[in-house]
């Protein structure tokens, strides 16, 4: 009857890890996946002078210089 005990409570810690390691994946994922974007206002102008708005923006390669709220007019 011990042995029986003695597994539930390494089954009980087993799934209290999973869903901590779940919980640590998933906020790891969200801080890379917002580490390439912008929130707030941003806007740039084209190159045939339109302003383009937005509050989330996202990038491939590093945030572009000509994104920025002083565009913003």
């Amino acid at each position: 009857m011990k042995n029986v005990s003695v597994r539930i409570v390494i089954v009980k810690m087993v799934a209290q890890t999973i869903k901590l390691m779940n919980k640590l994946f998933l906020i790891l994922a969200l801080l890379f996946a917002l580490s390439a974007c912008s929130v707030g206002k941003k806007c740039a102008v084209t190159d045939e002078g339109n302003v383009i708005s937005s509050y989330v923006w996202f990038f491939k390669n590093g945030k572009p210089a000509e994104i920025d709220k002083i565009n913003c007019f």
